[in-house]
């Protein structure tokens, strides 16, 4: 029987590196089976303003399984972009790669931020 992972979203990881009881909470309970998007790596690269903040994310991300993007990620984000793009609605390219990473790998996505993917359907979020 596969275990069942779950793609952690980078609004958890930030809520974690500032201390926020929910989102540690999450990272507790979800112990070894964790997945990061690639895109979640470089979101947090690139909000750390020091080196040694850098190095902390890097060192952090070792213990996690990473996903990154491929060929099949790259078309369903293509296919929810143009799918969900609307006058009303205007989706945010890297949420579209992690919600597509989910789905193609058949993660559960775990979020603070329901209402950037709650509109995806098919896309399992917890």
């Amino acid at each position: 029987m596969e275990k069942k992972l779950y793609l952690i979203d980078t609004c958890i990881f930030i809520g974690a590196i500032r201390g926020d009881i929910k989102s540690l909470n999450i990272i507790n309970e979800l112990r070894g089976k964790i997945v990061f998007s690639v895109i979640t790596e470089m979101e947090l690269y690139v909000g750390a303003k020091t080196r040694e903040r850098k190095k902390e994310i890097e060192k952090q991300f070792e213990i996690y399984l990473r996903c990154d993007i491929d060929r099949a990620v790259s078309q369903r984000a293509l296919q929810l972009i143009k799918k969900y793009t609307s006058q009303k609605r205007q989706p945010q390219i890297p949420d579209m790669l992690i919600a597509a990473t989910a789905m193609v790998n058949d993660f559960t996505l775990v979020t603070h931020n329901v209402k950037d993917y709650d509109f995806i359907e098919h896309l399992k979020l917890r």
